[in-house]
């Protein structure tokens, strides 16, 4: 259309005419749908699409090269329809159209990709909270120190997850620094009010009692260490005030090293530790070890 050089095809029975080029049908073809006239089309050409269409309508095909072969395989080729192949053959072309789409990636920021927001350890630093309290973390990500943990987590690394009304917290040492071990609680939010610190694996510091991780016909279990003082048989201790549901299991030691099993027969001397709901009591046919007494009971509450 933009050249004048002439174009030709060839018909089924070998009639050759003038035609256009692919690039020229197709601008023809938008132009008429755009305006609704064709404006640039050779004149042969359109005489030859009203003589191939005389009494019919107007038809127009296009598709790839590959299309158009399992059309003439299938038998259902068309002879009055008019067949255009809309092959790219041009590798510049197709080079362009990865710059492009290389230059289209390379502009997508962080929200148009959905990605997760910087400054909250996902895809960059943790974000460090110094004295700001725990409790205060609206936004989900990776968080380092704050205040609010139990001790003695202090400088941990914590997760926090939000999802409307409901949070949860995962609070672990990055290395055992306190001669505790690798220590990690959790906890979660309903609806604005936080539940108890639970521990994977409570530091059992002597009278402190933990909620821990651990259920119990559907109850979370607590433990406590209880020093006992020293042994002395027939001795009764009150270990926790208030109602319990069940004791799940007990540990006792002496001096905090020795393992004295609940109800232990050491040689010729019988001597033991009974632990009851609320009390403890030392018996035995001796006068009792010179060393403390230390009793860990893991129990259930209400």
């Amino acid at each position: 259309m933009s050249d004048g050089r002439k174009y030709y095809c060839f018909c089924e029975a070998n009639c050759k005419f003038e035609t256009m080029t692919k690039e020229q049908i197709l601008a023809a073809i938008a132009q008429a749908a755009e305006t609704g006239l064709v404006f640039d089309a050779d004149a042969a050409f359109i005489t030859k699409v009203k003589e191939g269409n005389a009494g019919n309508n107007l038809t127009f095909w296009m598709g790839t090269q590959a299309q158009y072969n399992a059309l003439v395989l299938k038998g259902e080729k068309d002879p009055k329809c008019f067949y255009i192949l809309t092959d790219c053959d041009a590798p510049a072309e197709l080079t362009q159209k990865v710059k492009d789409l290389q230059n289209r990636l390379d502009s997508l920021t962080a929200a148009d990709v959905g990605a997760a927001p910087a400054g909250f350890g996902l895809g960059t630093d943790v974000k460090f909270l110094d004295d700001t309290s725990v409790d205060t973390i609206a936004e989900t990500g990776f968080y380092l120190g704050g205040t609010g943990l139990p001790d003695p987590l202090g400088n941990s690394l914590i997760l926090h997850l939000n999802h409307q009304v409901w949070s949860q917290q995962l609070a672990f040492t990055l290395k055992d620094t306190s001669g505790y071990g690798n220590l990690c609680v959790r906890r979660e939010k309903n609806s604005g009010v936080w539940d108890e610190w639970e521990w994977e694996k409570p530091p059992l510091f002597t009278g402190v009692e933990y909620r821990t991780t651990e259920r119990c016909n559907g109850k979370p279990v607590y433990v406590k260490k209880v020093d006992c003082g020293v042994f002395a048989v027939g001795t009764k201790i009150t270990w926790i005030e208030g109602a319990l549901s069940g004791i799940v299991r007990a540990e006792a030691s002496i001096a905090d090293i020795v393992p004295l099993t609940i109800g232990y027969c050491h040689g010729d001397i019988r001597q033991g530790v009974c632990v009851y709901r609320n009390e403890i009591e030392m018996y035995g046919e001796a006068p009792g070890f010179i060393n403390n007494l230390y009793v860990t009971i893991h129990y259930t509450k209400g």
